[in-house]
Order: structure tokens, then C-alpha cells, then sequence
């Protein structure tokens, strides 16, 4: 929101809210990741800020860049996060998914 509050609320279309295939190869990744890092419950968020809050776009390009220096991914690979969001979907067609 403009005045910098935040609002929690449902994906902005009923495709927001789907299931998805994962390759088995990740899922141990993705186990790891919820265990680790994720709020618990089926509610929970995937990503939350370092003091356990909604992160905010205004600081997300530092906190992306320090994940891919914590995963060992140089800078000179320019790693967006749309870029994983196609490379997931190719992996999960490569292995059957939808």
C-alpha cells in the first residue's frame, strides 16, 4: 500500500491457489527450506523477513542477494527470482508435471 502498510490477503486470482507437481529431486530442498526457514502450519508463509515479518519489495533486492551468496550463486550469473519460477516449471515438465 502507498503509506507503507501491508495487507495479507488471498492471490489476486483462483490460480494463485493450486496444486503444483514437484520433482522429487527438490523435494527434500523444498522440506529443508519449511523446516528451516518457513512459518509452521498450513498457513504459514514460504518467506518471511529476518525479524520472522512479510518481506517488503523496498528491501527484497538485498535480502534475494544475500540468499545467493548463502547458496554460492555469483553475482555474474544475474539470478533473478522470476528466473526460477521458469526453470521450476521446466523441471517440472521434464519430469511429468503439468
Amino acid at each position: 500500500m502507498e503509506d507503507g502498510s501491508q495487507h495479507d490477503d488471498d492471490p489476486k486470482s483462483r490460480a494463485g491457489k493450486r496444486p503444483i507437481s514437484l520433482p522429487q529431486a527438490l523435494r527434500a530442498d523444498i522440506k529443508l527450506h519449511l523446516e528451516r526457514y518457513a512459518q509452521p502450519g498450513a498457513t504459514g508463509r514460504l518467506f518471511v523477513g529476518p525479524q520472522g515479518g512479510i518481506p517488503r519489495r523496498r528491501n527484497f533486492n538485498r535480502v534475494w542477494k544475500k540468499a545467493l551468496k548463502d547458496a554460492g550463486i555469483p553475482n555474474d550469473m544475474d539470478l533473478h527470482l522470476h528466473d526460477l519460477r521458469y526453470t521450476g516449471s521446466t523441471w517440472s515438465a521434464r519430469s511429468g508435471g503439468p
